[in-house]
């Protein structure tokens, strides 16, 4: 004689199925957030290190300027080629107190 479910049996087999998939939906929603929080975290830190990367490429910038200003005050001992050896040791300087805070 064929065997049938009872709806007690079914009942019960749905809520075991429903639990598991709420679980296992919990366990994915976890792992997702938590991938999501370290994106992001990587992602600031990929951002600061960009920012330093442009502030040492300012600096040395800055300091070809002064390289060039200096050289210019010793080949033609000009005072007016001071200015950039000047303005770049200012610069460099702000940059420096600016990238410590």
């Amino acid at each position: 004689m064929p065997q049938y479910a009872t709806p007690n049996s079914v009942i019960r087999q749905l809520q075991i199925v429903f639990t598991a998939s709420t679980l296992l939906l919990l366990v994915s929603l976890t792992a997702s957030f938590y991938s999501i929080q370290k994106l992001i975290s990587n992602s600031e830190l990929v951002n600061h290190t960009n920012q330093v990367l442009i502030e040492a490429e300012n600096i040395i910038s800055f300091m070809k300027d002064a390289e060039t200003g200096q050289r210019g005050i010793w080949l033609r001992l000009i005072r007016s080629f001071c200015s950039p050896t000047m303005e770049a040791r200012r610069k460099c300087r702000r940059v420096m107190t600016d990238s410590a805070n």
